[in-house]
């Protein structure tokens, strides 16, 4: 038995127990996975190469995730709207993606990184529970 998400569902990972990440080897996933991601879902990005994540916020901006996070300056988040504006999406569905990542925009180190997406990601979630409370 594996690590679970909020909802109850288990995870995926990847051998030894390890939670899948975004290296080169694991780009194998398909997108299709990715467009099935409900509402209950937050898609977070940890990349820093625009070019390799663009097909995954392309397969993300078709689903249905509540939250799509990418990482990288603000610099790095023109680049990546200018090549989705490329592939045909509108400005509204761009603007689905939170970048920079996270609620506290001057984390740098691994760990206050996480807890800023992590913190951003909760704030996000309640507001849209008692919204539809």
């Amino acid at each position: 038995m594996g690590p679970i998400d909020r909802t109850g569902r288990h995870i995926e990972t990847g051998a030894g127990g390890r939670f899948r990440h975004s290296h080169h080897r694991s780009f194998a996933v398909g997108f299709s996975r990715i467009e099935a991601c409900d509402q209950d879902t937050a898609i977070v990005l940890l990349h820093h190469d625009v070019d390799r994540e663009t097909p995954f916020l392309a397969a993300a901006l078709r689903s249905d995730a509540f939250y799509i996070g990418a990482l990288g300056s603000h610099k790095s988040h023109q680049r990546r709207c200018q090549e989705l504006r490329s592939r045909g999406f509108g400005d509204d569905i761009i603007g689905r993606i939170k970048a920079p990542i996270g609620m506290f925009p001057r984390a740098r180190d691994s760990s206050s990184i996480a807890l800023s997406v992590l913190a951003d990601i909760t704030a996000i979630s309640t507001r849209r529970a008692l919204e539809n409370a």
